[in-house]
């Protein structure tokens, strides 16, 4: 139960129209936006981690109390496992880096204009960020790109590095907090191949649910929160969030995995 003495959450849009601007105030109880947070989380963890409910012969494995089958399909992580290139290393380096984005590309349909995406935990992002300083570095890059005024004339060192290009393919780097549950200490990615299927027009990568079940948001109100007819006896209210949902990997042998040893 959420009872009513939280904070409640206030988001401002500003849309501008031809009178000039507009400001518009949203607002949404702390205990909705934790459901809907919560609901988000697991979803993303469940496409991350999530394993197949079937058997190999098409049978439901899991029940609930009254019988009723439970499918779910297998989740990002393992559906490329099965086809995906794994490099095991034990320090990232450029060589490492530039290894895997030109064996990923010879996947691809073309060996150039691809877009890449690098889904890494923690530890695997600051590496990243290591291997492109030192890229600069090795380089002799001189310009104002790894220092900047700050505040009061004084020095920002440093730079966050978003991306890296090699071969003519761009690899965009971005830090999965559910990669980095899983392993919290050493180094892992995934590599996605995010370019459009040029017969099909395709999405590499789908979310699939069913219509209108993406996303419900139920309300159990009880008493003490407004005048009139409740449904609990409890002397608050909850936010029931669920939904189904499902990731679909269209070619998951355009993938590749890095894991430090």
């Amino acid at each position: 139960e959420r009872f009513i003495n939280q904070v409640d959450n206030i988001s401002k849009i500003t849309k501008e129209d031809i009178n000039g601007n507009k400001n518009y105030l949203f607002k949404m109880p702390a205990r909705q936006k934790l459901a809907i947070d919560t609901f988000h989380e697991a979803m993303n963890n469940m496409m991350m981690w999530g394993k197949s409910t079937m058997d190999e012969n098409g049978k439901c494995t899991l029940h609930d109390r009254t019988g009723r089958e439970l499918i779910a399909g297998d989740g990002l992580i393992a559906q490329i496992e099965r086809y995906a290139s794994i490099y095991n290393y034990a320090r990232l380096t450029t060589n490492v880096l530039t290894e895997a984005i030109t064996d990923l590309a010879q996947k691809c349909e073309e060996s150039t204009g691809n877009k890449f995406l690098f889904l890494c935990n923690d530890v695997l992002y600051a590496d990243l960020q290591r291997v492109c300083a030192e890229f600069l570095k090795n380089h002799k890059v001189d310009q104002q790109f790894m220092y900047s005024e700050y505040e009061n004339k004084t020095i920002k060192v440093g730079a966050t590095y978003g991306a890296f290009e090699w071969l003519g393919n761009i690899i965009s780097f971005r830090p999965e907090r559910a990669l980095t549950i899983e392993y919290p200490r050493t180094g892992y990615g995934i590599m996605l191949d995010l370019t459009t299927d040029k017969a099909s027009g395709l999405a590499p990568i789908q979310k699939l649910t069913l219509e209108g079940k993406e996303f419900i948001l139920n309300h159990l109100t009880g008493v003490g929160i407004k005048n009139g007819e409740v449904v609990t006896g409890v002397a608050g209210e909850s936010y029931i969030a669920s939904g189904y949902a499902g990731i679909g990997i269209m070619n998951p042998y355009r993938t590749y995995i890095l894991m430090q040893n």
